[in-house]
């Protein structure tokens, strides 16, 4: 069976990107380059999670408000996993980043969605 290896966004800003992780989602990124990364322990293994620099004529994620699930909007949305949602989303509301939710999905958790400065869709899952 596959593991997933990691998860790799581009950026226009990467930079932004990366101090925004840190700052609203509270992720802590090893900087490398203009991009950053982190790992994220899954079972006896790692997976990243990598920002890096965008191609010039890279596509940029559709525009609007964030939704409460936002599938579709993207091709892809990466989902983390997180121990205090709350308290996330007291972060992400001070550092400005437009929040949705909390939905509680019975037997699923709590869900929350915010939006990268990019754009990127990010679902927020507490179990």
């Amino acid at each position: 069976m596959p593991h997933i290896g990691g998860t790799f966004l581009s950026s226009h800003d990467p930079k932004r990107l990366v101090a925004w992780f840190e700052d609203a989602l509270g992720v802590p990124m090893q900087r490398q380059g203009d991009g950053g990364m982190a790992p994220f322990p899954v079972g006896d293994s790692v997976a990243i999670l990598s920002v890096q620099q965008a191609r010039e004529d890279a596509p940029r994620p559709p525009a609007g408000p964030v939704q409460k699930e936002p599938y579709g909007r993207q091709t892809m949305m990466l989902n983390l996993r997180m121990d205090d949602l709350d308290a996330v989303l007291v972060r992400l509301t001070k550092s400005g980043s437009q929040v949705a939710g909390p939905v509680t999905y019975e037997g699923l958790g709590r869900f929350a969605w915010t939006r990268t400065p990019d754009g990127h869709d990010i679902e927020l899952w507490e179990a």
